[in-house]
């Protein structure tokens, strides 16, 4: 089956002891724990379609300093999202800790553990992940109550979705 690449087209971080300062031009992201606050990536994807149904996929981040190892997972966020969210904004409840009101409750992404280099997130539930690609909803990740894990913004994230194309011979089938 084919693999398209879709690419971060923004991407934040929140972070619970800096409640109230944006982070969405840094270079890098954290996810897991720093100085006893929840630190939190948001990632926003650039999605012009598929020629096909939609199998499966998985997220691939860049991770340059694991610190502590932390478990990462991932929920789809279910609020408009901005470049310079924050801890407490836009969110119902801090964090974008609501469920339904900011994030999804099922977890769109199977744990995985830092580490350096390249890490693969499998996707764990594919209804969520139609409604990241369809949606062009933004991903939340959670990081574990390790230390956290720096994730860099270049090499971009991104979602490898893999698909069964609807082209035959250059004919798009219906």
């Amino acid at each position: 089956m084919p693999i398209q690449n879709v690419y971060m087209n923004q991407g934040t971080w929140i972070f619970e002891n800096d409640n109230t300062i944006p982070h969405g031009s840094d270079s890098y992201m954290m996810a897991g724990v720093m100085y006893t606050g929840k630190c939190r990536p948001l990632i926003n994807f650039n999605n012009d379609g598929f020629s096909g149904q939609i199998l499966g996929g998985s997220l691939f981040v860049y991770c340059s300093n694991p610190n502590g190892y932390p478990w990462i997972w991932g929920y789809r966020v279910t609020r408009d999202y901005y470049h310079n969210a924050t801890w407490s904004i836009p969110w119902t409840t801090p964090g974008c800790d609501h469920v339904w009101a900011d994030r999804s409750d099922i977890r769109l992404f199977t744990s995985t553990r830092a580490k350096s280099g390249w890490i693969e997130m499998p996707v764990a539930d594919l209804t969520e992940l139609l409604n990241v690609i369809n949606g062009k909803d933004t991903i939340l990740l959670v990081g574990g109550d390790a230390p956290a894990a720096r994730i860099e913004k270049s090499p971009a994230p991104y979602l490898a979705i893999e698909y069964r194309s609807s082209l035959v011979g250059g004919v798009q089938i219906i």
